[in-house]
């Protein structure tokens, strides 16, 4: 059955990394106010949150609407009060990037849309995806009175991930904690009664990196991932 929507992979924020946590905002240009994180979300919720934050913050005015546009994978940051028209915008850390963003300062108008390639969210052409499996790592080590110690290192789920899209676009994909939709309508998580649902994971190396096609336009990757439990 064809998707109704392409496949796609989004980042989370990690909220205790200072460089995707938050972003300041100013109405004069001098006084800048900070939004941050309370926990991890996925790149669409912090910008949410970020949202809700701006509009109750006591120091500041004016009314904001940040959003995602599914379509052109942009993120718009706006004021929408009328008046004053323009705010002041600072992506801190690596968000300017991360949103796709040239540039974390940002001054003089009243909206700000990405002008460069989103890197926290990605649609591949395809997504592929074994079955979660329990695994665990184990080391036997021999004490004294030759009594044996397991140490137990791992004990994790784990899967392959296997995304399909244009070689040129193969830079352009999550890293760290993600979340993949191998159909973007299945708002549910991966389980066995429910194959299709999305993965929480950590992706780890890539085993695997081939390209194909014409002029090798098409890219194939795997990678190792465990599972982030809920």
């Amino acid at each position: 059955m064809p998707l109704a929507n392409p496949p796609q992979i989004e980042q989370y924020f990690y909220h205790g990394l200072a460089g995707l946590r938050s972003i300041q905002i100013s109405e004069d240009g001098v006084a800048f106010y900070a939004m941050t994180l309370p926990d991890s979300r996925l790149a669409t919720l912090s910008v949410a949150y970020w949202q809700v934050a701006a509009n109750a913050h006591a120091s500041l005015a004016g009314t904001y609407l940040f959003s995602w546009d599914s379509g052109t994978n942009r993120f718009t940051f706006a004021r929408t009060d009328g008046g004053p028209a323009n705010f002041w915008l600072t992506l801190n850390g690596s968000l300017s990037t991360a949103l796709g963003f040239s540039a974390s300062a940002h001054s003089g108008a009243s909206s700000y849309t990405s002008d460069a390639a989103v890197l926290a969210i990605g649609s591949p052409t395809a997504i592929g995806y074994s079955a979660p499996v329990p695994v665990e790592e184990s080391l036997a080590r021999e004490h004294r009175g030759n009594r044996p110690v397991i140490y137990a290192h791992v004990h994790a789920r784990m899967c392959e991930v296997t995304l399909l899209m244009p070689a040129l676009s193969s830079d352009l994909v999550p890293s760290g904690r993600a979340r993949i939709y191998p159909c973007v309508d299945d708002a549910d998580p991966y389980d066995l009664g429910d194959e299709t649902g999305y993965l929480d994971v950590y992706m780890s190396r890539i085993a695997r990196h081939r390209t194909y096609g014409y002029e090798d336009s098409i890219a194939e990757l795997m990678f190792n991932a465990t599972l982030d439990e809920p």
